[in-house]
Formats: structure tokens, C-alpha cells, sequence
């Protein structure tokens, strides 16, 4: 008897317990966005679903990969990744900002409610998910 765990992807635990509910929650903003202001809510609500889940899964999608291959990148890599997230958010913003045709359509209020709701939902369930991953904290150097 071993104690590996299923077949599963690494990345199983976060799609179940962070991604899925985020996306759950994103569309449930974006019912009741719609429901109380409108079209420009529910758009907004879905592209704040969209940036939030993407933000944060393509971050943890290139982490976890990088992991198997080269661990001694990782730090590197990871704050890397995060810069480049930024900067690429930053680059939604400022489009928001300076173009006055997204105002008719997608409603700020709506799209900063939904990343607020899909991040805090994300982080708890990223916390849950590395409560059910089996990965060691730190390396024993061959003397476990």
C-alpha cells in the first residue's frame, strides 16, 4: 500500500475548491447585476469573472508546470509571472480609462464587486486546496 494519492492532476484540488466556485460566484453577480441594474452590470460582472479566474489561473497553470521541470526557477518565475499579470491588468484599466465607449456597456461598479467576491472566494479556496495536497513543506535533505 503506498500513500500517493489518485491519478488526478496536481492542479485537480484547485479547479475543484478555487476555480469552480469562483466562476460559480462570478455568474451569480452577474444574475444579480443583471437582475438589479441591467445589462452593463451583467457584462461587467462577467468580465470581472473573467479577469479574476484568469488572472489567477493562469498564474497557478504556470507555476505548477514549472514545478516538475526546474523548482530551482521557481521564485524567479512566479514573480515574474505576477509582474507581467499586473502590467497586463494595469493595461485592461487604463483601456477602461481612456475609452468612453466601455462606460455604456460594462458597469465599474459591478466589474470591482465581482473581483473583490471571485479573489476572497479564490483565496479560501486556494487555502482548502493546499490543505489536501500532499507536497512536503520543505525538503529533509535525504535524512526523513
Amino acid at each position: 500500500m503506498t500513500t500517493a494519492g489518485t491519478s488526478d492532476s496536481p492542479l485537480a484540488p484547485l479547479v475543484r475548491l478555487a476555480l469552480v466556485p469562483s466562476v460559480v460566484a462570478g455568474l451569480a453577480c452577474a444574475a444579480v447585476g443583471a437582475g438589479t441594474a441591467g445589462s452593463e452590470a451583467m457584462w461587467g460582472a462577467v468580465l470581472g469573472t473573467l479577469l479574476a479566474t484568469g488572472f489567477f489561473w493562469f498564474g497557478q497553470v504556470v507555476l505548477h508546470s514549472l514545478r516538475r521541470i526546474t523548482p530551482g526557477l521557481y521564485l524567479v518565475v512566479g514573480l515574474l509571472t505576477y509582474t507581467l499579470q499586473v502590467v497586463a491588468l494595469l493595461a485592461v484599466f487604463a483601456s477602461f480609462r481612456r475609452g468612453e465607449g466601455w462606460a455604456e456597456y460594462v458597469s465599474g461598479t459591478a466589474l470591482g464587486v465581482t473581483v473583490i467576491v471571485c479573489t476572497a472566494i479564490w483565496t479560501v479556496g486556494l487555502v482548502v486546496a493546499s490543505r489536501f495536497s500532499r507536497e512536503p513543506l520543505y525538503d529533509a535533505g535525504g535524512r526523513a
